[in-house]
């Protein structure tokens, strides 16, 4: 009776599905660290926003230190993949380009009227998008972004949990680089 009782007290529901997303984040993170090629990881990390976020088209952008150009290395979560005009951009340059720039997270409402790809996100029907900047130490490897096909609009803990997707990322494919000049 004690358990039932729980079910409905207010927030109850709220921090069961607050803790169900910290053990998927926590899962994947361990998968993460057994991954050892770059492009596995990238691909990991954008079914793993997916797999926190539900139905959402998630793109992970990593950064060339030496151009300051940012390259989409992975595009999960689209059912018209044909229709992403952009590939690349210049630091500063759209919403991934802003989030590198700036190191920070940026949340945007109605995207259909004002994204780069806006073929990409009215025949996907994506409304909202969040991206966050992977970061280590002082070190900016790219950015990682969702959007939405809802209206719901993405709330702080919705960034505090992409961030945290991104702080494993970041860290993951340094340590696949360092692996990877090991092995060259």
């Amino acid at each position: 009776h004690f358990a039932k009782a729980l079910q409905f007290k207010p927030g109850f529901a709220e921090a069961r599905h607050k803790t169900q997303r910290l053990e998927v984040l926590h899962r994947l993170a361990l998968g993460l660290t057994a991954t050892l090629g770059r492009q596995e990881v990238f691909n990991a990390v954008a079914r793993a926003a997916i797999e926190l976020f539900g139905d959402v088209g998630c793109s992970l952008w990593l950064l060339e230190q030496q151009t300051d150009e940012l390259t989409l290395v992975a595009d999960e979560g689209l059912r018209f993949p044909a229709l992403r005009e952009t590939r690349t951009m210049k630091v500063g340059q759209g919403l991934m380009g802003s989030v590198v720039a700036e190191r920070r997270p940026i949340v945007l409402g109605d995207i259909q009227t004002r994204s780069h790809n806006q073929a990409l996100s009215q025949a996907e029907g994506f409304r909202a998008a969040m991206a966050v900047p992977l970061l280590f130490g002082e070190r900016c490897f790219g950015g990682l972004s969702v959007r939405r096909r809802s209206m719901e609009p993405f709330r702080a803990d919705d960034v505090d949990l992409l961030t945290a997707l991104a702080g494993h990322a970041a860290i993951t494919i340094e340590q696949a680089r360092l692996y990877e000049d090991l092995i060259r």
